[in-house]
């Protein structure tokens, strides 16, 4: 399972398979688009042959776009710190859509004057189309600001979880207060900061377990707990299942 460190596009135009996000299983099938952020797992398994598009962009292509629907777009739809965008949207403007797209794709092949600017507006054109196009009353919602900060500091989140785990290191980097912060991203996602951090250090912590066979304490140390015993305590308190309940219920599944 790949952890990413840039946001992900699928859009299948054909076909259907099954997307591994954090662990959770989400079908994909005909007109299904998914937006996946950095820090996120994933693992995708066809059912069918697939048809469409994987597109890849790095948050400062996403954040030099300077298009503030951008932001508000994609955190509009957001629903959780371990859940994708998972959306099914007009057909009208697939056309339109899959023609950006393909110039996109030739200009990222070339290497000529003014090609990151290109590929910028043009990945702003997709994303103008995509919101006009999707069956959704979040894309309209006037959360711009909070969507920008909210998508921040998950990119944060992501560099930075394994030796920060404090709230107030994010507000400090993001120019805000701790309780200014709390309060955005309680209202963007349902949960506290503080619960968004938590959940990094859990999913790291699975992921290890899934795709290692180190012991509790070794991963224990990678994510910062010099005590096994309060690894233990936090995890099942995160997690809701023991540590090593879960390992033996992986083994048993794989």
């Amino acid at each position: 399972m790949k952890r990413l460190s840039a946001y992900e596009i699928f859009w299948i135009k054909k076909g259907a398979g099954t997307l591994t996000v954090n662990f959770e299983k989400y079908r994909l099938s005909q007109n299904t688009l998914c937006i996946l952020r950095p820090s996120q797992y994933r693992k995708l398994d066809y059912a069918l042959e697939l048809e469409g598009y994987h597109i890849t962009v790095t948050p400062d292509l996403f954040y030099t776009t300077g298009l503030e629907l951008n932001i508000s777009f994609l955190a509009g739809q957001y629903r959780g710190v371990n859940d994708p965008i998972l959306m099914n949207f007009d057909s009208s403007l697939d056309s339109e859509m899959e023609d950006t797209l393909l110039k996109l794709e030739r200009e990222c092949n070339v290497s000529l004057s003014l090609r990151f600017d290109i590929i910028k507006e043009l990945f702003k054109v997709f994303l103008l189309y995509l919101s006009r196009s999707v069956v959704s009353e979040a894309a309209n919602e006037p959360h711009s600001k909070s969507a920008e900060l909210m998508n921040r500091f998950l990119v944060l989140l992501s560099a930075h979880f394994l030796k920060q785990k404090n709230v107030a290191f994010y507000a400090g980097a993001l120019f805000v207060t701790p309780n200014y912060l709390n309060q955005v991203v309680k209202k963007m996602s349902g949960v506290t900061a503080s619960y968004c951090i938590q959940q990094f250090i859990v999913l790291e912590a699975k992921r290890q377990a899934i795709q290692s066979s180190r012991s509790m304490k070794e991963i224990a140390y990678d994510l910062g707990f010099e005590d096994t015993a309060h690894f233990s305590k936090f995890f099942k308190k995160s997690s809701g299942i023991k540590f090593s309940l879960f390992k033996r219920q992986i083994a048993y599944t794989l």
